[in-house]
């Protein structure tokens, strides 16, 4: 399933929270770049875990499905490699969870991502 885009009303709605998030920033941090930039990645961060959860997570995920899988590919069935296999979502909206993700080698979730047009 392709991922939602956002219509041309709903993209001027974001662009006007990140106006906001921006201008809140900057008054929070009363005009200290070192401030202002710790909020920022502090903000990132937590909306990037929104959509990805945490790294341990992902991690243990990976671990769970490895051995579900029988430390194979799902696409070409060849032995996972001890580093570099890759989650991939089936449907990137419904997150990393354990019936939406499945591991991969890193050839095969190029191609993926590559007939998705994610690259």
């Amino acid at each position: 399933m392709p991922n939602r885009k956002l219509t041309h009303n709903e993209i001027e709605v974001a662009n006007q929270l990140v106006v906001e998030v921006r201008r809140r920033l900057k008054e929070l941090s009363a005009n200290d770049a070192t401030l202002k930039w710790a909020m920022r990645r502090y903000v990132y961060l937590r909306l990037l875990q929104d959509e990805r959860g945490t790294a341990t997570d992902r991690k243990l995920l990976k671990a769970k499905l490895k051995i579900r899988q029988h430390g194979k590919c799902t696409i070409c069935h060849e032995d996972l490699p001890e580093k570099g296999a890759e989650l991939d979502r089936l449907e990137a909206m419904k997150g990393y969870t354990e019936s939406n993700t499945r591991v991969l080698c890193h050839r095969c979730h190029v191609a993926i991502q590559e007939r998705r047009r994610y690259t």
